[in-house]
């Protein structure tokens, strides 16, 4: 019987372990996918059922007022690797269920290092209301500040939606060229999502339709344990138990301790994805000026992804790129996990430096386009009686 060599064995060994890994992160996703409606349901129940309206009152009065006092910020994480690269800024903005985007600077940036360097900067939703003029303005702001006269953006999931609005502002509002755009696990719209999850964004249309719901605590506590579901639904019954009282200690705590994002932000992120229309942001970017800098956008996903359906959100944002004239990759990336960029990390270290001289080229295209446009703009009034053309 034949063997397979031992560097084609080597292969297979790895690739049956990444898919072993991509398995096991679908089952998973819906094991706590489940878990999550009951729970969800559960804490509705909760929050009527045995709260004193009083108390309840209270409640919501305190988290709306938390809400009124925090605002968005956009805040330096590190200087550039290379001194000569400061005037460059890298802008990191997260998805559902996250309070900042400090996980993904630390980790994702490291492997977009492999593209190109610049000043690390992240965005911090605070539990304020989700206005991406907010981020926008703010990371106009800072990068006045720190004479940064460029930006990439990173999206990763419910942040790409949002960093496709983010860069529409920035290059309206200033003359910040944006070069790249990252678009990590990010769904075209709700239909963009696995069905569990399209599923999960009904707890809007629940919330709706109680006062104050979104800024009920206990609502709040209930959505977070069921969000940890993958903490307590693995093991022995015994072990499910005390596992799942030692979740809602640590959520409780956390909760009281301002550390993780009010249901109220977490509407508003599940609310950027389902308005999200992204085929706009790309024909406004064909409306731009031709002297105006486009971005070229990369986007980066798993086909396991139990999230979003990388496949259909890729490409269909794929076309509108196309039909706008806009350059754009696709990254197919094995073994990740979505909402965890350090897990797996040297997967995107090793998917964007393979990819790195096509971005670069892309960019320095780009710039170099725009830039002879520009010069075309300015003299063309000197030279001819006619008005400057786009």
């Amino acid at each position: 019987m034949f063997k397979p060599s031992p560097e084609f064995q080597k292969r297979l060994d790895k690739d049956r372990a990444t898919d072993e890994i991509e398995a096991k992160a679908i089952k998973h996703e819906q094991r706590r996918m489940r878990t999550l409606k009951g729970i969800s349901s559960t804490a509705i129940f909760f929050t009527f059922a045995s709260v004193p309206v009083a108390e309840y009152a209270a409640d919501v009065r305190h988290n709306q007022e938390l809400q009124a006092n925090s605002i968005i910020t956009v805040e330096k994480y590190a200087d550039a690797l290379h001194p000569e690269n400061r005037t460059h800024g890298i802008l990191n903005i997260d998805g559902f269920g996250s309070e900042n985007a400090n996980v993904l600077t630390k980790y994702f940036d490291q492997a977009i290092h492999n593209v190109e360097d610049g000043v690390e900067l992240t965005v911090g939703y605070n539990d304020a209301p989700l206005k991406y003029e907010n981020i926008a303005d703010k990371a106009i702001e800072l990068a006045n500040e720190e004479g940064i006269t460029s930006l990439s953006i990173v999206g990763e999931s419910g942040g790409g939606p949002i960093a496709m609005e983010v860069q529409e502002r920035i290059r309206e509002k200033s003359s910040i060229a944006v070069t790249a755009i990252y678009l990590l696990f990010a769904p075209n719209g709700i239909g963009g999502l696995r069905q569990d999850h399209q599923d999960q964004m009904n707890f809007i249309d629940d919330a709706k339709g109680f006062p104050g719901i979104t800024y009920s605590t206990p609502i709040r506590l209930g959505a977070e344990v069921a969000f940890r579901s993958g903490d307590y639904t693995g093991g022995t019954f015994s072990q499910n138990t005390n596992n799942f009282f030692t979740t809602v200690h640590d959520v409780s705590n956390s909760i009281s301790e301002q550390k993780l994002p009010g249901t109220w932000l977490m509407v508003d992120q599940a609310l950027q994805i389902a308005n999200a229309d992204l085929k706009t942001r790309f024909e406004n970017m064909k409306k731009a000026p031709a002297y105006e800098m486009r971005p070229t956008i990369v986007y980066i996903g798993t086909d396991n992804d139990p999230v979003v359906n990388n496949k259909k959100s890729s490409g269909e944002i794929s076309d509108y790129a196309n039909a706008a004239h806009i350059p754009y990759f696709y990254l197919n990336v094995s073994g990740v996990v979505h909402g965890q960029p350090q897990f797996n990390n040297d997967a995107y270290i090793k998917a964007l430096g393979g990819a790195k001289t096509e971005i670069q080229d892309s960019i320095h295209a780009e710039q170099a386009r725009a830039s002879l446009h520009r010069i075309t703009s300015i003299a063309r009034p000197y030279n001819s009686a006619q008005t400057p053309q786009g």
